[in-house]
């Protein structure tokens, strides 16, 4: 989990922005910012609340009348809930990273099976006192993952369907917990970026976490960046190993729920989004990729990229499901061996020769001190 943090860390430190660079005042990053949160965060943190919200309340009226039957009426729900977080699992910053807010919600990648053997316990000594102490229990059993082994794992699903009372109330206070999280982050996003008055003013007097919109875009691109470097890394290179017979399936996540490509499927499309193409060409958004195309120096670097990016959407649409039992086919791995290649060839491009050329230079911001 160390690494998500510091892959984020080394990025802030490397990528500063540089407005005279582009010959443009504050301006164009203060658009860039807004864009960005108008069309991009808010929009998608406001869904995945509401979606917690929904599901909440169907733990509740399921734990009401708990019957075998109705605990597979509460994968659709959970889906949804899945689909919405991989939509912007990749943002560590702000309110996002306040309170480990993030590892709450989604304790991934898990390669010491944290999340398993904890719940494990948990189940064994069924303590009561700590579910009235959730917030400050283990972060590996607070969020997502946790969620994913109760509901689909016959073993936790037996209890629920027997209305095992512990099971039902560790149920609900993980739903309820997710939904708190959800919620204090969106409504956090709106607080600190919403207001563009509010915003602005904070800014200026210090009292934001960012004094510049050249600092703000500076640390939107960072999550960009990080986010396709997770991408590649976790979910991509360590489950398809160096060769088909170094491969580990077991690493892929959400495999329990057999939503592994889905994820897939969902996360990079989000990143395509936040760097600028899905969004249709009627809308004028001034996003990176459109920022980029406008600059003399690397607006012919960027219908590569383009493509790129739409070869690894179609190509990942492509792939059969689950993602785990095809992947033992040898074909399937190659295909998915050339998803990961592209993806790391996007990241090598944008980062090491399109924002180079845009005078995104090599250095520290004015957060990080002398």
């Amino acid at each position: 989990m160390k690494l998500y943090s510091l892959i984020f860390c080394f990025f802030t430190s490397i990528f500063s922005f540089s407005s005279q660079g582009y010959g443009q005042s504050e301006k164009i990053f203060q658009q860039l910012n807004y864009q960005l949160i108008d069309h991009y965060f808010l929009p998608h943190y406001e869904k995945f609340s509401k979606q917690a919200n929904i599901f909440n309340h169907s733990v509740q009226s399921f734990c009401q009348n708990a019957q075998p039957e109705k605990v597979e009426k509460l994968h659709g729900p959970f889906h949804k809930l899945m689909n919405d977080w991989m939509a912007i699992q990749h943002i560590h910053f702000g309110p996002s990273q306040k309170y480990m807010r993030s590892l709450k919600i989604n304790f991934w990648p898990d390669h010491k099976n944290r999340v398993s053997k904890s719940l494990k316990k948990l189940w064994q000594a069924k303590p009561e006192t700590l579910l009235k102490n959730f917030e400050n229990t283990s972060v590996a059993i607070q969020g997502l993952p946790a969620l994913e082994l109760v509901l689909m794992m016959p073993h936790y699903q037996k209890d629920l369907s027997q209305k095992n009372q512990f099971s039902c109330d560790y149920l609900q206070t993980l739903s309820h917990n997710v939904k708190k999280i959800s919620h204090d982050m969106y409504r956090e996003w709106q607080s600190d970026f919403q207001d563009k008055e509010k915003l602005e003013k904070k800014m200026k007097s210090g009292q934001h976490y960012f004094s510049t919109h050249n600092e703000l875009s500076q640390v939107f691109f960072t999550s960009f960046a990080e986010g396709i470097s997770a991408f590649h890394h976790f979910q991509l290179q360590i489950p398809l190993g160096e060769t088909f017979e170094k491969s580990d399936i077991h690493k892929l996540q959400n495999t329990h729920s057999l939503r592994s490509l889905q994820n897939l499927q969902i996360a990079f499309h989000s990143l395509t989004k936040m760097f600028g193409y899905g969004y249709g060409d009627d809308q004028k958004l001034l996003f990176f990729a459109q920022l980029f195309n406008q600059n003399s120096l690397t607006k012919n670097d960027m219908a590569p990229i383009k493509n790129l990016f739409h070869e690894v959407n179609s190509s990942l649409q492509l792939l059969p499901s689950p993602l785990s039992s095809h992947l033992k086919s040898n074909k399937i791995w190659q295909q998915t061996k050339d998803i990961e290649e592209k993806v790391e060839l996007i990241f090598k491009k944008i980062t090491r020769e399109i924002a180079p050329k845009a005078n995104f230079i090599i250095g520290f911001n004015s957060l990080d001190g002398d």
